[in-house]
């Protein structure tokens, strides 16, 4: 059997460097599994930070704005509207195609402002 310059074997020098090989590894797992911990721990902060001030969703699904009230006379005439704010309900359905496109026109003109579209070149 050949001896090292430090008088073990091959094998004990390879078995050296694999147990030196084995506790880096060790380090670089311990290291990660600490990092991802803190990662999550640090994602579940920030969710509950920014999620502190938002309604029930059982608000939301049952959403109603305020609308006006509309005084009648007794032959059906409008006498009178009351309001903190003029909303009128409006199912989608009744919205012309034409407006919906319009408010989409606009709103990707606004977005390509911001991205300016013109700057990307095809590759």
């Amino acid at each position: 059997m050949r001896r090292c310059k430090r008088g073990g074997t091959i094998f004990s020098e390879i078995g050296k460097a694999v147990k030196l090989l084995l506790r880096f590894l060790g380090f670089l797992f311990a290291a990660g599994t600490i990092f991802f911990v803190v990662g999550i721990a640090a994602a579940a902060g920030l969710l509950w930070h920014f999620s502190k001030g938002l309604p029930d969703y059982s608000q939301l699904q049952d959403y109603e704005p305020p609308v006006m009230t509309r005084v009648h006379a007794a032959d059906g005439a409008l006498l009178a509207e009351y309001a903190k704010e003029r909303r009128l309900y409006l199912p989608i359905q009744a919205v012309p195609k034409l407006i919906i496109n319009a408010f989409i026109a606009a709103d990707a003109d606004r977005w390509a402002k911001v991205v300016r579209f013109a700057d990307i070149k095809p590759e």
